[in-house]
C-alpha cells in the first residue's frame, strides 16, 4: 500500500486558496457591498481550507507520510489508515474519549495530536510558530460568520492589535482596505495561510 502524499494535501490547499486570490482579484471593480460580500466569504472558506488542510496533514504524518523535504515525521505509532489515525487521536492515552477534534488554534491543534505525534516534530513547531496567525485567522472569521456578541468582543481585539484603537472598524473595511497597513488583510491572510500549509508538509520552493 503506497504512503498517502502530503504534497497531493499541498497542491490541492493552495490551489483553493489561489482561487479565492483570483476572486478577489476579479471583483476589484465590483461595487462595495459585492466586494465586501466576497472578501466575507473568502475570508470563511479559507479557515474551512485550513481545518481541512491541517487535520489531514496530521493524519497523513500519522500514516507514515514523509515530509517534502525527505525527513520524517517523529510519531508514536503508524496507523494503517487516516480514520484509524483521527480514531487514535479521539481516544488513545485519553482518559476520556473526545469527540471532536479541533483544528482552529494552536493549543487545540496540538492537544489534538499529543498522544501520537512527538512534540518535538515538526508539525508541532509549525503549530506553535503560526499560532498568532492562526488564532486572528479564525477570529475574524467567527465574526463573519456569527456576529454574535462574543465574537464580536475577540474581532475588537484584533482590530486594536492592528490598528491600536478600540474602535469597532466594519469587517468590509478590515478586509479590503489598505489604509494604516502594508497590504489588506484579506490578501495578508490568504499568503500567510499559503506559507502555513507549506511550513506543515516542508515545502520550501
Amino acid at each position: 500500500m503506497p504512503k498517502p502524499s502530503l504534497e497531493v494535501t499541498r497542491r490541492r490547499a493552495t490551489g483553493e486558496i489561489d482561487k479565492l486570490f483570483d476572486a478577489l482579484h476579479l471583483s476589484a471593480n465590483s461595487d462595495t457591498r459585492l466586494r465586501s460580500h466576497i472578501a466575507e466569504m473568502a475570508l470563511i472558506r479559507l479557515a474551512s481550507i485550513l481545518e481541512i488542510s491541517i487535520a489531514e496533514i496530521s493524519y497523513k504524518i500519522c500514516c507514515g507520510a514523509s515530509y517534502l523535504d525527505g525527513t520524517e515525521p517523529k510519531i508514536f505509532e503508524k496507523y494503517r489508515s487516516m480514520a484509524a489515525a483521527r480514531t487514535a487521536m479521539l481516544g488513545k492515552d485519553r482518559k476520556k474519549m473526545r469527540q471532536s477534534l479541533k483544528w482552529n488554534r494552536s493549543k487545540e491543534i496540538r492537544d489534538s495530536v499529543c498522544f501520537v505525534i512527538d512534540k518535538s516534530d515538526a508539525f508541532i513547531k509549525t503549530t506553535e510558530n503560526h499560532g498568532a496567525t492562526i488564532s486572528e485567522i479564525f477570529t475574524v472569521r467567527n465574526y463573519a460568520a456569527h456576529r454574535s456578541q462574543s465574537s464580536r468582543t475577540h474581532y475588537k481585539k484584533v482590530v486594536k492589535n492592528i490598528y491600536g484603537t478600540d474602535r469597532l472598524i466594519p469587517l468590509s473595511n478590515f478586509l479590503l482596505s489598505s489604509k494604516l497597513v502594508s497590504k489588506p488583510n484579506i490578501d495578508r491572510y490568504l499568503a500567510s495561510s499559503n506559507a502555513l500549509i507549506k511550513s506543515y508538509v516542508k515545502y520550501d520552493k
